[in-house]
């Protein structure tokens, strides 16, 4: 079933990088706004259902100040596309609240954060939004060993883990691990600093 993913992330944090590679995997891919995709067909908001196609992806770039139209387009990417004609949903922003994405965040099914300290603000509120202590989390993403990283919340759940571009099985495996046994310390009362010691775990 298609899903539908909101990636945050200011200029030159990663997100582009991750959305080309994870659009790459699709035959069919629609760009609104945006370029440098390959094998995309770009066009505008209003013809943007018209061009996408069932199994395909619509990638919604860098909307930063979006009209009432546009979200309102958006929104029925996310409500209506995706369950009706099995188009997977991804739309790139710099924030959630700046730009009135926030109002959206219910109706996907992931967020995705790039590794930049000025998402330290926009994750806080996604988590406030889900209900779930952001402190512990972030300080394990954003000390984590490796740079090029990204943190995957699942709106449903509200596991989190932390993913890079081309990890192999075992390293998601291990990711998946980690996640869960810092959200079990969370739930115990544990305080930031154990998100550290998760972290380093082997």
């Amino acid at each position: 079933m298609a899903a539908s993913t909101l990636l945050i992330g200011s200029s030159g944090s990663g997100k582009t990088t991750l959305a080309k590679h994870l659009a790459s995997r699709y035959d069919s891919v629609v760009v609104v706004n945006g370029f440098g995709f390959a094998n995309a067909v770009e066009c505008d908001y209003e013809d943007a259902e018209g061009k996408s196609k069932s199994g395909g992806i619509v990638v919604f770039d860098d909307v930063i100040k979006p009209t009432h139209e546009q979200l309102a387009i958006i929104k029925r990417f996310l409500l209506y596309v995706k369950r009706h004609r099995n188009v997977e949903i991804m739309v790139l922003a710099h924030s959630v609240k700046s730009n009135n994405t926030y109002s959206l965040l219910q109706h996907f099914d992931y967020v995705i954060c790039t590794k930049a300290g000025m998402n330290a603000k926009n994750f806080k509120d996604i988590c406030q939004f889900a209900k779930i202590d952001a402190d512990p989390i972030w300080k394990a993403f954003i000390t984590h060993r490796e740079k090029n990283v990204y943190l995957k919340m699942d709106m449903t759940s509200g596991e989190c883990q932390i993913t890079e571009v081309g990890m192999t099985e075992e390293r998601e495996a291990a990711e998946k691990k980690r996640a869960r046994v810092l959200a079990i310390l969370t739930s115990l009362g544990g305080t930031p600093d154990l998100a550290m010691q998760v972290d380093n775990l082997k």
